[in-house]
């Protein structure tokens, strides 16, 4: 694998706005960022979109960057497969399951913290690069259909939500409200005479 550790940018330099988003942890996961540095920087720690990313403190997070052009900050990394026998979407399909392992026995004190040399300590099983692309293939039509399966989820949530307003009107905004009582459960009275009337007999 090939990995490229970000830079210790100064942190003086980061604003709001700018020409060159810079990529921190907190933006792995969510693909963008909203924090800009101005100053100079070499052109190897700038990333492309499709670029595969780990966050290297907290979790250990592997997302593939779609920000557009963005400078790598320090404390994460950028890994791709380094020759003809290892499969990029392949990497990423196999590489979620091993940083998970490393998190879970990684110790800490406040935040756990992943190198670059327990990365390229993974091993990886390497068949056919035939064989690694139809396995990414199958994956990533998998998590497409679980995309879309949540989406079609949330969907059916808020039309059902939609359907109560439009059934009895948004309770919040009634000039008529409908009465209101709590959401208790009433005892078993009898039942619980029964059993005290045993009790007594014996």
């Amino acid at each position: 694998m090939e990995i490229l550790s970000g830079f210790a940018f100064d942190s003086e330099k980061f604003g709001d706005s700018g020409e060159m988003p810079i990529v921190r942890i907190r933006d792995v996961v969510r693909g963008r960022s909203s924090t800009f540095y101005n100053g100079e920087y070499d052109k190897k720690y700038v990333l492309r979109d499709g670029d595969m990313l780990i966050g290297m403190d907290g979790e250990f997070n592997l997302a593939k960057w779609q920000g557009g052009p963005a400078v790598l900050n320090q404390r994460v990394c950028r890994i791709a497969a380094s020759n003809g026998s290892l499969d990029d979407g392949y990497l990423f399909r196999f590489l979620p399951a091993a940083l998970k392992a490393i998190e879970d026995v990684t110790p800490y004190v406040t935040v756990k913290h992943l190198s670059v040399k327990t990365i390229r300590d993974i091993e990886i099983p390497l068949p056919p690069l035939a064989e690694q692309r139809r396995i990414a293939e199958v994956l990533d039509r998998a998590e497409a259909l679980r995309a879309k399966r949540r989406a079609a989820l949330a969907q059916l949530d808020s039309l059902t939500q939609s359907l109560f307003l439009d059934l009895f009107g948004d309770p919040r905004h009634q000039p008529e409200r409908f009465p209101e009582a709590t959401a208790g459960f009433a005892r078993p009275r009898r039942r619980h005479h029964q059993l005290r009337r045993r009790a007594t007999r014996r």
